[in-house]
């Protein structure tokens, strides 16, 4: 339901807002009728509840978005919106500034424009399952049977955990979160919980394992929050790192190690790797066209940049990113382009950069397959802005 959303922060009205979703208020609006209940699960809230009427807020908190025949639905919202502690959490949210204060949370979305045109079914998709043996399934229900007191005894903790000759060592990673944010569970599951089960499970197998994360504190995203707060970049990454922390922590993640990429010693092993990779050449200056801001006297970061996508010309582009369209964009391709930091309009200069010299250092994988759905800009160098 983000394009909706989105629509609706815009200012938009009538089919732009409801064309996406009328099939589906239809659908809400016909159950509560047949049920003759006042609520979804019946004659009193529930979760279910409270979960949809977030979700339909935004849209449905003008009266005026709401066609007039969806009845049932229009009273299930309006007895909904009445409930203090609905009315709390919408004032916490919106902060008096009415569903505009929804546009930086609707700015990282992605649209679903991957699912448009795909046939709706209530097939299951075929899968190739796989063939398990008359041995593999006789030793699964043994070891069903027999339960956890016949597995082995884990083996025992050591601090740090470092390679043992002649066994299975296994380094697992996850992808490390931004530290401009408070987790929620699409981060957990998305991100660190796929991880952690698989560390459980070397761990049962009894292979030496070592399972890593920790907060990216570096980037755009951290400084653009710590303008938001008004707090400094540093300030920001310790306030969220200990809540990243006791996050994972509560949800039992099984971290060797959860660090900061702002430690000493990670600034070390990665002014390192650099001073590698410079001094064997494998890194090239080059000149690149990018927008910099005069009345900031700075060039503009990717996510420094707001503009009219080039290609659906949605008007609330980032300068990295297309959230409507999906599509990756050079920030200097943006139609009429805005400093985020103080509106103005940015010009194209020249700036140095820094270059890893891909040509060089791929030579031991040409015999991979790159799966087909790697982007160009996927594959392309990636730069260091080094401003000149």
């Amino acid at each position: 339901m983000g394009s909706d959303r989105t629509a609706v922060v815009q200012g938009k009205k009538g089919e732009d807002v409801l064309g996406p979703v009328r099939r589906a208020l239809i659908h809400i609006d016909n159950s509560l009728s047949r049920r003759s209940c006042p609520f979804l699960a019946g004659e009193t809230e529930s979760l279910a509840d409270i979960v949809l009427w977030g979700a339909l807020y935004p849209l449905l908190q003008d009266p005026t978005y709401l066609p007039e025949e969806l009845g049932a639905l229009h009273s299930w919202f309006q007895t909904l919106s009445s409930q203090e502690p609905c009315q709390r959490a919408a004032e916490t949210v919106l902060k008096q500034q009415g569903v505009l204060a929804l546009r930086p949370y609707l700015q990282k979305q992605l649209q679903p424009s991957l699912l448009e045109g795909k046939a709706v079914s209530n097939e299951p998709e075929e899968e190739e399952l796989a063939t398990l043996s008359e041995e593999e399934i006789t030793i699964a229900v043994t070891a069903w049977e027999k339960g956890l007191g016949s597995l082995p005894p884990l083996r025992p903790k050591q601090t740090p955990v470092l390679p043992v000759a002649g066994e299975r060592n296994v380094l697992i990673t996850s992808a490390l979160p931004y530290v401009n944010n408070v987790p929620h569970l699409g981060n957990i599951i998305g991100c660190v919980l796929s991880a952690d089960v698989f560390a459980r499970y070397s761990r049962l197998r009894q292979w030496n394992t070592l399972y890593l994360c920790g907060t990216d504190e570096y980037g755009t995203a951290t400084e653009t929050k710590a303008m938001e707060e008004g707090l400094t970049p540093q300030e920001i990454c310790d306030k969220f790192h200990v809540i990243h922390a006791d996050i994972y922590r509560w949800f039992n993640i099984s971290f060797d190690i959860f660090g900061r990429t702002t430690t000493p010693q990670q600034t070390e092993i990665t002014q390192d790797i650099f001073q590698r990779l410079w001094n064997r050449g494998f890194v090239l200056q080059d000149t690149v066209e990018q927008l910099r801001c005069e009345s900031c006297a700075r060039f503009l970061a990717d996510r420094f940049v707001e503009g009219v996508c080039p290609f659906c010309g949605y008007e609330e582009a980032r300068g990295d990113q297309c959230d409507k369209c999906g599509k990756l964009i050079n920030a200097i391709e943006l139609k009429n382009p805005q400093c985020k930091l103080c509106r103005s309009c940015p010009v194209v200069k020249s700036s140095q950069h820094l270059f890893l010299d891909l040509p060089k250092v791929s030579g031991p994988f040409p015999h991979l397959d790159l799966p087909s759905f790697f982007c160009p800009l996927c594959l392309s160098h990636k730069s260091v802005p080094y401003h000149s």
